[in-house]
């Protein structure tokens, strides 16, 4: 039994989630960029970096690629958790794939995908910079930002906020995942204690009818704080403290 189902079976809250298989990202559109508050404080990028990215991710040709609000959860995983080492094809992941083909003039195989040296070099930079950013914030003793999608207010909470909630624990899940080992090498259950809410959510269209997630809206979630207990801000200082803490 895989070390993450395995402690999750012993947590109440989720004692019979079902774990994520293969990407499942609704897709949303692009949200428009150009609005008198600026960029979001979720984003280091420029305004026209951030459109490229969009419509790098939202492209046609990369139809299994997770969109800006599930690289935010992904890079905030890569952030707080333990080194990953290059041990996969970031860009290639975040695209859907396992491994990118650069050369036009050949046909990308099953697990991969075509994408320019040019894109690829963007995607990598954009995603470390995320990366660093987060962790900026880490460090500087404050509450990571979310993307502006997630409404963190239940009450004007839309069905689109709740879809970018979900993008953004998939995200997050899919690292968790990948990196199983590292992220269960130390302190596993307390690990496992604070991102089993975020698994469940990346899955809550299949979890079971008396489990307490599923019966409790996503911004109800989102909304508890330290004591309603899911925040993600805090769960996200509480992992990088365990992974980064001297």
């Amino acid at each position: 039994m895989p070390i993450i189902r395995h402690l999750l079976l012993m947590l109440p809250e989720v004692s019979r989630m079902p774990m994520a298989t293969q990407r499942t990202i609704t897709v949303m559109e692009p949200r428009p960029m150009a609005d008198a508050r600026g960029l979001p404080e979720a984003y280091p990028y420029s305004l026209d970096d951030m459109q490229r990215l969009e419509a790098l991710l939202f492209s046609d040709r990369f139809p299994d690629a997770i969109d800006c609000v599930g690289l935010h959860g992904l890079c905030s995983a890569l952030a707080v958790g333990p080194a990953h080492d290059d041990a996969f094809d970031l860009a290639a992941f975040i695209l859907g794939a396992e491994s990118i083909e650069s050369d036009p003039d050949k046909q990308a195989g099953e697990d991969s995908v075509s994408c320019s040296p040019e894109d690829a070099a963007f995607l990598s930079d954009k995603t470390a910079a995320l990366v660093r950013h987060i962790r900026r914030q880490l460090d500087n003793e404050q509450l990571p930002a979310l993307p502006d999608e997630i409404e963190t207010d239940k009450d004007a909470a839309s069905e689109n906020s709740q879809t970018a909630l979900e993008n953004w624990c998939l995200g997050f899940t899919e690292i968790v995942l990948t990196l199983e080992d590292r992220w269960f090498a130390d302190q596993a259950e307390e690990v496992a204690t604070l991102i089993a809410p975020i698994l469940a959510v990346a899955d809550v269209e299949d979890l079971s009818d008396d489990t307490e997630l599923a019966s409790t809206s996503l911004a109800e979630l989102l909304e508890r704080g330290s004591d309603g207990d899911f925040s993600i801000p805090e769960r996200l200082v509480d992992l990088y403290l365990i992974f980064n803490g001297e």
